[in-house]
């Protein structure tokens, strides 16, 4: 005989010699405990902790153009959804044309700012003129652009010296390039 989903959750099962139920029931009262225990959160003060920092975030994503007047989301909105890290600032820095005259070398290093986890503990210099000080300063004055809105707001959407690394930079960029070491 062949179980099935179907056949399992109709059939009554004693528990103990005692206690008749069914799965579809057992289901349903879980489904329901987990709903009493989510609006029990929701109305709890845990929940309205986190409001006025909800509020200003929203104050700084409208301030900077992703979600309009009405709370509705703008193109510049969609286009942070579909990037799923740093997505202020690589939507900031798509928007705003920082990638648009680079070559795909220098795109990749610039994005790898934003991936690189590696963090040797010493800041990176780049000679002054370089392509890559260029990067970096791309991608700083993107950054602190959104960072200046946020204070303003009195919030923090990221802090730069955690989130960004331009260790790797360098690497990526003649990787990019297919140079050889």
């Amino acid at each position: 005989m062949a179980w099935t989903y179907a056949g399992i959750i109709g059939r009554s099962y004693k528990i103990s010699g005692k206690t008749l139920f069914t799965f579809a029931t057992l289901r349903e009262r879980i489904r329901v405990e987990c709903e009493v225990s989510r609006l029990q959160y929701d109305l709890s003060a845990d929940s309205l902790l986190l409001i006025d920092d909800y509020q200003r975030r929203l104050k700084v994503l409208t301030a900077l153009g992703y979600v309009t007047k009405g709370n509705m989301v703008s193109f510049k909105g969609r286009v942070a959804c579909e990037i799923h890290h740093q997505e202020l600032l690589i939507t900031e820095l798509i928007l705003e044309s920082k990638l648009h005259l680079r070559s795909p070398a220098e795109v990749a290093a610039l994005l790898s700012v934003t991936t690189c986890q590696y963090k040797n503990g010493q800041e990176v210099k780049f000679e002054e003129g370089s392509i890559f000080e260029l990067l970096r300063k791309d991608v700083e004055e993107v950054s602190n652009k959104i960072e200046a809105v946020a204070t303003s707001l009195r919030t923090r959407v990221f802090d730069a010296g955690d989130e960004l690394r331009y260790d790797l930079m360098q690497v990526v960029y003649h990787w990019a390039s297919g140079m050889v070491s």
